[in-house]
């Protein structure tokens, strides 16, 4: 997942077990989960503060849950 420095919370938060610096301040970390149902909700809430990379299949998980939710506000 990438965070934005705002977003920077969640490394510790959701205990990462991975962590890059990125340029901008912000963060690529890998959470560990059992489930990644609860992911797109998340991203979510971070309200552009987190985007999923990969894995692909979760990432375009992810952007369609976005877009179908955003329908709704439309």
């Amino acid at each position: 997942i990438r965070l934005t420095p705002d977003a920077a919370w969640v490394a510790d938060a959701y205990s990462a077990q991975m962590r890059t610096s990125l340029d901008d301040g912000g963060q690529a970390v890998v959470l560990r989960t059992g489930s990644t149902g609860w992911i797109p909700g998340f991203i979510a809430r971070l309200a552009g503060g987190g985007a999923v990379l990969e894995p692909a299949d979760l990432r375009a998980g992810t952007q369609d849950w976005l877009a179908s939710a955003l329908v709704n506000y439309a």
